[in-house]
């Protein structure tokens, strides 16, 4: 017999982890190698900023399996190791620790990391980024001696932390650029009603606001902001996006704007080399824009996808975007992708937290956010999904039953 081929994996989170997962389901029985640059074994990292901050979850649930599933399923995980660069040619990982690595398939699935805001003070203590385990615990550490914190950013990791830092009755403060948070991804409306949800919670909002400096003498203790307003505290945390982690790439022509560029198989150009996650930009299966998306579940549906086309199931990438979102006891669940619409239709009431809204681009349903009301969510998912046309008029027509609507047109098409 020949030698066993390797897959190689670079990242292990979403993507990485249910990469090897589902290599070893569809009976792949080569090697798997997955290089991360964190100490601990792969875990649930949306969890971060929800259950594990409120400490409903300890550090040992967070997991994604048990140590054990690894070494039984014959998965090899290099810790504590960063990639610095590809050689191409002999088909090797260079790594920091000097070593190099051999692979037959190479998977790039190595996330994205926080970006640092460009203010003063972001280097004294009590500052914190908020990507990791690790920052998460050490936020919960000096949570023991303070209960004041400034959130800067007002997306959905910023309000997130926001939401279980409430309930842990933490005095927050959050600084967001915008007038209403996640306009951009819900529209107006939703977004507001998600401010107001953070404000009836007690959570001190700035919005339209910038964070200018960070002050303090080897620790932070006030926060000034760009109108003037100064405001104490001994804890501040930044979330303010991410930037994918694609510098290892440099010179290998497979990157651009930010990320992996990746045909329908989630191939880059280069033979043997794939990419997931958040570094990846997938030609979108319905509208077939390029897009990156940053959420887990998609991470995780293009890391099994990767798998099954390395062991010979080649087909197209067809997955429909879905993430959710937990705020001040309100689950939004979202399906699809709309980078640009013409119009929002709304079912139920969102005010009441019990609704759908339909995003339309060219009169032709692209996504769908809801709270509550699981079942018509579902099924508008489906529709999405089997590109299904529901006009705008019978989105918000209540008589109109989005699973019957959606049977009704399955059974059409047979």
């Amino acid at each position: 017999t020949g030698k066993r081929e390797t897959v190689v994996i670079i990242g292990a989170g979403g993507a990485g982890t249910a990469c090897a997962q589902a290599l070893r389901d569809e009976g792949y029985d080569g090697k798997i190698r997955i290089i991360t640059a964190e100490s601990s074994y792969p875990y649930d990292r949306p969890n971060l900023s929800k259950e594990f901050l409120t400490g409903e979850v300890k550090r040992e649930w967070m997991f994604l399996h048990p140590e054990n599933y690894y070494s039984d399923n014959e998965i090899e995980i290099v810790f504590n190791e960063k990639v610095m660069e590809i050689d191409l040619k002999d088909k090797k990982v260079i790594l920091a620790s000097g070593g190099k690595m051999e692979y037959d398939k190479l998977v790039l699935a190595t996330g994205a990391i926080p970006r640092t805001p460009d203010i003063s003070g972001v280097y004294t203590q009590g500052f914190y980024l908020f990507r990791s385990m690790s920052d998460a615990s050490a936020i919960l550490s000096a949570l023991e001696k303070s209960k004041r914190v400034v959130i800067i950013g007002d997306g959905f990791l910023g309000l997130e932390i926001a939401s279980s830092l409430r309930e842990k009755d933490v005095d927050v403060e959050l600084v967001g650029r915008s007038e209403v948070p996640l306009r951009r991804v819900f529209g107006e409306r939703i977004g507001g009603w998600i401010k107001y949800l953070h404000e009836e919670s007690g959570t001190i909002y700035h919005s339209g606001r910038t964070v200018q400096e960070i002050r303090g003498v080897g620790k932070v203790k006030e926060v000034l902001l760009d109108d003037g307003t100064l405001i104490s505290t001994s804890i501040v945390i930044a979330a303010v996006g991410v930037i994918p982690a694609v510098d290892y790439l440099e010179g290998t022509g497979i990157t651009k704007n930010n990320g992996v560029i990746v045909n329908q198989f989630l191939e880059t150009p280069i033979d043997d080399i794939y990419a997931a996650g958040d570094i990846a930009i997938v030609p979108d299966p319905i509208t077939r824009e390029k897009r990156r998306i940053e959420h887990w579940v998609e991470a995780q549906n293009q890391g099994i996808h990767v798998a099954r086309v390395i062991v010979g199931k080649k087909q197209k990438y067809s997955e429909v975007p879905f993430f959710w979102t937990h705020q001040c006891d309100k689950s939004i669940k979202y399906f699809g992708y709309a980078s640009r619409i013409d119009s929002i239709k709304y079912r139920g009431s969102v005010e009441d937290g019990e609704f759908i809204a339909g995003y339309f681009r060219r009169g032709r349903l692209r996504a769908v956010a809801g709270c509550g009301m699981a079942e018509e969510l579902l099924y508008l998912g489906e529709l999405i999904k089997n590109r299904i046309k529901i006009k705008e008029h019978v989105f918000e027509d209540t008589h109109i039953s989005f699973r019957e609507f959606y049977e009704d047109m399955v059974e059409r098409r047979k």
